[in-house]
């Protein structure tokens, strides 16, 4: 394998089979292997899709043997005609193919278990390239192998082959080939996320212009998804505690730099988020929505019953009231609601989401908006104006995000003194 320390290989994923490339199938194989390197810390800088025919498969693999040090490929080692991995990698590695007796005596023994009569094509997956090491696959036909390749000038590149059916590679890669790749170097990678709301991608990033910027070390990531944000700070060390170490004043920064911008870290959610400030209190929360359909309350409830055997704490769903009770559409009325709800219902909480204009020209011009209010027992009310906006698939959860983080907000600001 290549002598590189694995900070510095490049690598590159390559999904194979007609059905890929034609669209009939999606390739989640290259997303799941591209956050298993990445957790490893093996920077991958490719990604290709390449059809059932021998002479492109050799021409995307001598391309990607030149350009990474590591190729991991996914599909064509099954025992059909179309299948052509092997043949693929034999030719773009310069060797013959080489028949492996154990192998074809474990793919007999799994088809003699089911009580089936193994076809003769399924001993073409008994041959591997010569130089090969093989993976093991422990409940599918299609043996996984590796092959250090030499290259000039350079060290070696070591392709990885896989099954393309996901639940073989993933069993296979997790018993082998995650593990021996994660004992090359001698450090460890690590990294720790900060996620936020509030602000854009390039606003976020032009407040911390310092950090994110190649070649930094710790290294900050920046992504959007739904609008929100996150910042990955990663690096390399001799032990975890070295790598927490070292990205702690990094993480500081952020903090310090976007304040109540950020809402949690790694797999944290704005909803889990709410639901630990209200556990914390030990509040009961109303919730009257007149403009999201319940999501609020469903995220909450869901979150609840997740964590918690004791449903003492669902929130109480309220609804919505007619026009004729109360002025809904405007700020005044909404607390007015809130402030019912609370005593009404007997609760620590209340949250009343206001109607949406979803016309789609109003929405398109940034003119729909809609209102939040919060009431609590022991502190001020609280209304704020929103923006129903943004792309079509996304804009339901946008605005989901937006109720929780103005509720999460209003929970952090209120003093100690306000929880049972």
């Amino acid at each position: 394998m290549t002598a590189k320390p694995i900070e510095n290989w490049k690598a590159e994923i390559m999904s194979i089979g007609d059905e890929i490339v034609t669209g009939v199938r999606l390739d989640t194989n290259t997303q799941w292997i591209s956050s298993k390197l990445g957790d490893l810390g093996i920077a991958v800088h490719f990604h290709s899709t390449v059809g059932d025919d021998l002479d492109d498969h050799v021409s995307a693999l001598k391309i990607a043997i030149n350009r990474a040090d590591l190729v991991i490929m996914t599909g064509g080692i099954g025992p059909t005609a179309d299948d052509l991995t092997r043949q693929a990698v034999g030719r773009a590695a310069g060797v013959a193919l080489q028949f492996d007796e154990a192998e074809m005596g474990k793919i007999e023994k799994l088809f003699k278990r089911a009580g089936r009569e193994m076809p003769e094509s399924n001993r073409f997956q008994a041959w591997f390239p010569m130089g090969s090491t093989i993976i093991n696959n422990p409940e599918g036909t299609a043996p996984g192998f590796q092959l250090d390749v030499n290259r000039e000038n350079d060290s070696p590149s070591r392709i990885i082959a896989f099954p393309g059916v996901p639940a073989e590679m993933k069993q296979m890669w997790e018993a082998t080939v995650g593990p021996s790749l994660s004992e090359f170097g001698n450090s460890v990678f690590y990294y720790e996320s900060l996620h936020c709301f509030g602000a854009g991608e390039s606003t976020i990033e032009s407040m911390l212009p310092n950090l994110v910027q190649r070649g930094r070390d710790p290294k900050v990531g920046i992504t959007a998804s739904h609008a929100t944000i996150s910042l990955r700070v990663a690096t390399r060390a001799a032990t975890i505690e070295d790598c927490k170490e070292k990205i702690r004043p990094t993480l500081e920064t952020i903090r310090e730099t976007l304040g109540d911008l950020v809402f949690g870290k790694n797999n944290e959610t704005l909803t889990e988020v709410v639901h630990n400030e209200l556990s914390m209190r030990r509040f009961r929360i109303a919730i009257c929505d007149g403009g999201l359909v319940d999501r609020v309350a469903a995220s909450l409830r869901d979150k609840i019953l997740t964590i918690e055997a004791d449903s003492a704490w669902l929130p109480v769903e309220v609804p919505f009231p007619s026009l004729e009770s109360f002025a809904t559409s405007e700020p005044d009325g909404l607390i007015e609601i809130a402030e019912h709800n609370l005593k009404e219902q007997k609760v620590d909480l209340s949250l009343v989401i206001g109607p949406i204009d979803r016309t789609e020209s109003m929405v398109v011009n940034g003119q729909s908006t809609y209102h939040v209010a919060i009431a609590a027992k022991s502190s001020d009310g609280d209304v704020q104006e929103h923006r129903y906006w943004g792309h079509s698939q996304w804009r339901e959860d946008r605005a989901l995000k937006q109720v929780l983080n103005q509720l999460r907000l209003y929970l952090v600001k209120m003093p100690e003194s306000a929880s049972r």
